[in-house]
């Protein structure tokens, strides 16, 4: 576990020593937030105080810039030049070291963003959201999505046993959590057909079910949403480790 623990480590310092990165991100959030306020007024807010919605907005910005969106490609570029059979004489596993490493990663851009971001929705509104006493609760919900959406990234990334390129499965996987977990707009306005769907997908737990609690806490709400993460970080844990499984038996053969 030491050694896991380094590499949390590692990755989140690595993030920490570099400001300048932080700083724009933030700044890209509050880019986009700004920009998507102003559509929102311009549609009338569609029944949401202005002053929620802003927050919501944040919350979604927050985890969206936290997520390790490289890792996809360093995976990927390991399995496909075969880098990836050093794994084998490691006294450790390569794809448990990948999670880690993007855990470290958002766990320590998490926080920055929180605080700005909540600084730059407390600038733009003049007031705080309805239910801000749900964040520890909300901090708890964004870990669990920060870890659904590693595996998913790490699985993209490990997709290179098949494919050429895995940049059009991680434009597709993007453009999902955008519109099914409601990054941009609350799924309420959404047709209700539309809304069925997307609660049988892992996109809305992971983004907007978790964000709405900024302004609609319900402990059944935060209850819900917990479970349907673990139901999806489960499936797409096994459907990681099958891929790598076959990853190494593949390299074992064919010697990288």
């Amino acid at each position: 576990m030491k050694k896991y623990w380094l590499f949390f480590k590692s990755a989140a310092e690595m993030q920490l020593r570099n400001p300048a990165m932080m700083i724009m991100r933030l700044s890209f959030l509050t880019a986009l937030v700004f920009t998507t306020e102003k559509l929102w007024q311009a549609i009338g807010h569609k029944g949401f105080d202005p002053v929620n919605i802003v927050w919501y907005l944040v919350m979604n910005e927050m985890l969206f810039f936290s997520y390790d969106e490289r890792l996809q490609r360093k995976i990927f570029n390991d399995v496909r030049s075969g880098n990836i059979g050093y794994s084998l004489i490691r006294p450790f596993s390569y794809l448990n070291q990948s999670v880690i490493e993007g855990m470290g990663t958002f766990c320590a851009r998490l926080p920055f963003l929180m605080l700005g971001g909540g600084l730059v929705a407390y600038f733009m509104t003049g007031g705080l959201p309805a239910t801000l006493y749900g964040m520890p609760v909300i901090f708890v919900l964004m870990i669990l999505s920060g870890l659904f959406t590693t595996f998913m990234i790490v699985f993209i990334g490990l997709l290179g046993l098949y494919m050429q390129s895995v940049n059009s499965v991680y434009l597709i996987w993007h453009k999902f959590m955008f519109v099914l977990g409601g990054l941009l707009f609350p799924l309420t306005i959404y047709p209700e057909w539309l809304q069925k769907i997307a609660a049988w997908t892992p996109f809305p737990w992971a983004v907007y079910e978790i964000s709405r609690l900024i302004y609609e806490f319900s402990w059944s709400i935060a209850l819900n949403t917990t479970l349907h993460l673990i139901l999806w970080i489960t499936v797409v844990f096994v459907m990681t480790n099958w891929l790598f499984r076959t990853l190494l038996k593949k390299v074992a053969v064919n010697g990288g």
